[in-house]
């Protein structure tokens, strides 16, 4: 990403407390409106954020998923994570990943998609 493209996406982020990266990582420091679609980021830019975050004095939780058919429970777990600090990063795992520990047929959703 080019340089002043990447520090706009960046700021962009920062002020909204929520991205998403290209590593299938988000952070969400403050939750935005359910239309809102997070920027797409690197991990090395999410974790930029989550100093910054803390730099502010911010808690920042870290928890992952595959994430794979979404469900209510999913939702429990993210909202339970999101408690406990100020920020959340959400890490999601891989298709390679879920197919390790799910198995051959899995994911049914790719990771593209999922994230």
């Amino acid at each position: 990403m080019a340089g002043d493209a990447k520090d706009a996406r960046l700021a962009a982020a920062f002020q909204t407390g929520f991205v998403r990266t290209s590593a299938y990582v988000y952070n969400a420091c403050m939750l935005p409106p359910a239309s809102t679609i997070a920027p797409i980021v690197s991990a090395e830019a999410a974790a930029e954020l989550a100093t910054a975050w803390r730099s502010e004095g911010k808690t920042v939780v870290f928890t992952n998923g595959h994430f794979d058919l979404l469900h209510i429970g999913h939702l429990h777990y993210l909202q339970s994570a999101r408690a406990q600090g100020d920020c959340l990063i959400v890490g999601l795992n891989s298709d390679d990943s879920t197919r390790m520990r799910k198995g051959p047929d899995r994911p049914i959703i790719p990771q593209e998609e999922r994230s």
